[in-house]
């Protein structure tokens, strides 16, 4: 299961260091989806998850190299039903090895 919210970054020059922690408390979740004049509605039943994300990006000549590593992690004690949609918790951290590290969205 990958993240519902990601960002493309564009990376020029050298080194970039990017962590990511993702924990979903929610089981029942609603996802509304339209496009063109149709509108889909869809329901997902989650477990509880623990979602460990590790992103190690390197950038330098022309070359782009890239390392990936998650750790993913379900507990099925816990199991609560929720109507309100869903609820989550999004934290990352961005650490930024060189002052001349440029990006952007």
């Amino acid at each position: 299961m990958f993240p519902l919210f990601t960002t493309t970054y564009y990376y020029y020059y050298y080194y970039y260091y990017y962590y990511y922690y993702y924990y979903y408390y929610y089981y029942y979740y609603y996802f509304y989806y339209c496009c063109c004049c149709c509108c889909y509605y869809f329901y997902y039943y989650y477990y509880y998850y623990y979602y460990y994300y590790y992103y190690y990006y390197y950038y330098y000549n022309n070359y782009y190299y890239y390392y990936y590593y998650y750790y993913y992690y379900k507990n099925n004690n816990y199991y609560y039903y929720r109507n309100d949609y869903y609820h989550y918790y999004y934290y990352y951290y961005n650490y930024y090895n060189y002052s001349y590290n440029y990006y952007y969205y």
